[in-house]
């Protein structure tokens, strides 16, 4: 039987580092509506939530045809353990099967969200759960001292170690797990690597910048 999956974005008025970001214009548009508009063409989603307390960003969830989802305020705070945040918004789910993502991936098209949905049906009898990643090749330190490479005999970076990050664009898992352990993946996660493009993040205004140009340049704006 194929399993019913239903995506969650969570969203929260008040961010922090980046002003705003989620209904503040970018592209034409916002991060918001490109999300959802993103999502919705993927037909191997049942639905497509949007969790946040905030009554501006349930508007425009329900204007582009996501199921807004009131979240409580406590679970919207930057205070209360993510843990707890992830139970919650499963919680509020009906699906079998739950898909997490985030506005701040705007430059992760509809075939991304594809191509997970795709390995984590054909995983099921092998993994508990799907999460990206995306490699990691950078000289690190840690309390002053090399990681991942010898500095006697300093290699390329791209012959660094294979090392991953997550990159929480894309987290598919039994809903029934996510309320239970309070993540959104289990000891046997099956991994989907991004490339780079996929796996930018805004976490900054610089990368907000950075993320408008790219993807205006995608949509040839």
């Amino acid at each position: 039987m194929i399993p019913v999956i239903q995506a969650v974005i969570p969203v929260r008025g008040g961010s922090e580092r980046v002003k705003n970001k989620n209904l503040r214009p970018f592209a034409g548009s916002n991060l918001l509506a490109i999300k959802i508009e993103q999502l919705l063409q993927v037909k191997e989603l049942d639905a497509v939530f949007v969790s946040s307390e905030d009554p501006a960003m349930l508007e425009l969830a329900k204007e582009l045809g996501a199921i807004p989802v009131k979240r409580d305020p406590y679970y919207a705070t930057s205070s209360v353990p993510m843990s707890e945040v992830y139970a919650y918004m499963a919680g509020q789910m009906s699906s079998d099967h739950v898909l997490l993502t985030h506005v701040t991936n705007p430059l992760a098209g509809a075939e991304v969200y594809r191509r997970c949905i795709e390995a984590y049906r054909n995983g099921l009898e092998r993994y508990d759960s799907l999460t990206t990643v995306a490699d990691v090749k950078d000289f690190l330190y840690q309390d002053g001292k090399p990681l991942n490479f010898d500095p006697a005999n300093k290699p390329r970076s791209q012959d660094l170690p294979d090392i991953l990050k997550l990159t929480h664009v894309v987290s598919i898992a039994p809903r029934e797990m996510v309320t239970r352990t309070k993540e959104w993946f289990g000891p046997q996660v099956q991994f989907v690597k991004l490339d780079a493009s996929e796996s930018f993040d805004i976490d900054t205004p610089l990368d907000l910048e950075i993320a408008e140009l790219l993807y205006q340049r995608r949509a040839g704006v």
